[in-house]
């Protein structure tokens, strides 16, 4: 475990976010390093002060003032960018009015379009195992897996595979 090391992991250490191992390894660098234990208890101290500082309660009506002043910001902002982009479309969708590349345009949408559905309707589904052949029986082996690593809310930790395999009949 090296200083630099330690320095980047500092907050994760103090707030027990890092692993079991890795927080005893850093407890360890700490306990054999007194400029890596200095620092940590400055952070400590520096955590503490945070924590005890009271932020008053904000007048309502400024609050109120501020969030207008932010909004209508937010909104200026997204005109100037809107007029923009609609300056720069504007040159470029011109091309539309002449009548020549808007049919163009058409018969190139409608002949993509023709060849995505004639490829649906021509194209033969795909068989992912071949048929049986006589004499052979189809079996099917369930095998329940352990996850570890993924133990959340929407996980019962578990999951499944299949193995299918044809066998010749004996």
């Amino acid at each position: 475990m090296t200083c630099s090391h330690v320095q980047r992991q500092m907050t994760l250490y103090l707030e027990r976010a890092c692993p079991a191992d890795e927080i005893a390894a850093i407890a360890y660098h700490i306990e054999s390093c007194p400029a890596c234990a200095g620092a940590v208890a400055d952070v400590q101290r520096v955590k503490t002060l945070l924590q005890a500082v009271r932020i008053p309660p904000l007048d309502p009506s400024l609050q109120s003032a501020m969030m207008t002043a932010i909004r209508e910001q937010r909104a200026r902002t997204r005109m100037i960018r809107l007029s923009a982009h609609r300056a720069w479309l504007g040159d470029r969708l011109t091309v539309f009015h002449r009548p020549l590349y808007a049919i163009s345009a058409a018969a190139a949408v409608v002949i993509a379009g023709a060849t995505v559905v004639w490829y649906l309707l021509t194209s033969q589904p795909t068989t992912l195992t071949q048929g049986m052949r006589e004499g052979e029986e189809m079996r099917f082996y369930l095998k329940e897996h352990a996850l570890v690593a993924d133990q959340n809310v929407f996980s019962n930790g578990a999951f499944g595979s299949v193995l299918v395999s044809n066998v010749k009949k004996k």
